[in-house]
């Protein structure tokens, strides 16, 4: 959308400055993930998502505990946003799986096995959901929510997506290594 555009432009992202691969990591996941479910063709690259939601209310539901369960407690019910500007139809903005069937550029997902904030079923499922053909789920063993990047394989599964997704030879253009 042209909303869209005029925000990156004001960001300072230049039309000629891509491609652009979103990152959203737990909560920032929700962002991301709309995002790519929203903007139009061509506007981004690829998209990573590093502990991230599929369902607050799924998670709230079986009791998960850590910092959103306890933060959302206490409230009515869930708080809804559209889908897609100008209507369409409504979605929590904690939820992010249904978003993810509209979802079709390149994705990743990392995910640790040992998070209790935002449990490994949660990425599973976001992988799941996903509209994308090239799409990887990456469970790391071992690691919770916030000690996800200390994983050996966690630098090297981003750098292989990027290449190998995000900049292949039909895309190299504006993936050129500065020195």
């Amino acid at each position: 959308s042209h909303t869209l555009g005029a925000a990156m432009q004001s960001a300072g992202v230049e039309p000629e400055a891509r491609p652009v691969v979103l990152f959203g990591r737990s909560l920032g996941s929700n962002v991301a993930t709309h995002l790519a479910a929203i903007a139009p063709r061509g506007c981004f690259a690829g998209l990573i998502l590093e502990s991230g939601i599929a369902s607050a209310s799924a998670m709230l539901s079986r009791g998960a505990a850590g910092a959103l369960s306890l933060a959302a407690a206490g409230s009515a019910g869930p708080a809804t946003a559209p889908l897609a500007p100008g209507g369409g139809g409504r979605i929590g903005i904690l939820e992010n799986e249904l978003k993810m069937r509209e979802v079709t550029i390149p994705t990743l997902v990392l995910h640790g096995t040992a998070d209790t904030v935002v449990p490994p079923e949660q990425g599973k499922a976001l992988h799941a959901a996903s509209g994308a053909q090239r799409r990887r789920l990456l469970l790391l063993p071992g690691h919770g929510h916030n000690d996800i990047a200390f994983s050996p394989r966690y630098f090297p599964a981003i750098g292989e997506f990027l290449e190998r997704q995000v900049c292949t030879p039909t895309k190299a253009e504006g993936c050129q290594r500065t020195a």
